[in-house]
């Protein structure tokens, strides 16, 4: 099995694929299977436009791939190729930097391509999930002491939350995650202290709705050494 990553400015995100090596055929062949956006016309090795750039991720596992004389002809056409990388390639058997995505072959090592896309297509923005992309808000916050008295509240529950994380591990003995648990209590107190302090005078518990309550949509589950995390189900004061 081969890890394929494909990372270009028309994607929102990279994208690792699994691939067979030697059942999947060459690095175009994979990009369709996966609806990967890589430019590409003749398929034949002719046109350059689906070249790629390929990122050997594992240090002494490189396949070169058999340069055609087609594709190192059109790699020289292109500037994207060396007299010393073609012949790296065919004596050292260490690949180019470039490649045409129709004529490489996926081996069995993980690599990187790289590759501008078409530059007819926007340049997608950061990948949002599909769960951050339906969410529309479900609180409304108007005010500044509305905020402040969020701000006070979600980072109290959030240090009592941690420090039951923490105790749940320990009582595992797993005091390597109960100590990470007690380090993210502490954060959150420093974030309460500078909330408070932002407050100053204050009563941020007049800002917030009566029904406030710490989201907890689904009861504790029971953590590997079967004693679970003890809380009550809706957190109030």
């Amino acid at each position: 099995m081969a890890n394929v990553t494909f990372s270009s400015p028309v994607m929102a995100r990279d994208v690792t694929v699994y691939a067979i090596a030697g059942d999947r055929g060459t690095i175009l062949a994979v990009a369709k299977a996966h609806k990967i956006p890589i430019p590409f016309d003749c398929q034949d090795g002719e046109c350059g436009s689906c070249l790629v750039e390929v990122t050997h991720l594992s240090p002494t596992v490189k396949y070169a791939i058999a340069l055609t004389e087609k594709e190192k002809e059109l790699l020289k056409q292109l500037g994207k190729i060396t007299k010393a990388e073609t012949e790296d390639a065919e004596v050292n058997d260490m690949p180019p930097h470039y490649r045409l995505a129709c004529q490489c072959f996926v081996r069995n090592e993980d690599i990187l391509v790289t590759f501008e896309g078409d530059q007819t297509l926007p340049a997608q923005g950061p990948h949002i999930t599909h769960a951050a992309s339906r969410y529309k808000g479900g609180v409304e916050i108007a005010t500044i002491e509305e905020f402040l008295g969020y701000a006070v509240r979600v980072e109290e529950d959030a240090a009592i939350h941690y420090d039951e994380l923490a105790a749940a591990m320990e009582a595992c003995g797993n005091q390597d995650v109960s100590k990470l648990f007690h380090q993210l209590a502490a954060f959150s107190r420093l974030h309460l202290a500078e909330a408070k302090s932002r407050a100053g005078s204050i009563d941020v518990t007049k800002h917030l709705p009566p029904d406030y309550v710490w989201p907890i949509t689904r009861p504790p589950r029971a953590y590997p050494c079967g004693q679970p995390i003890r809380r009550s189900q809706r957190w109030t004061r």
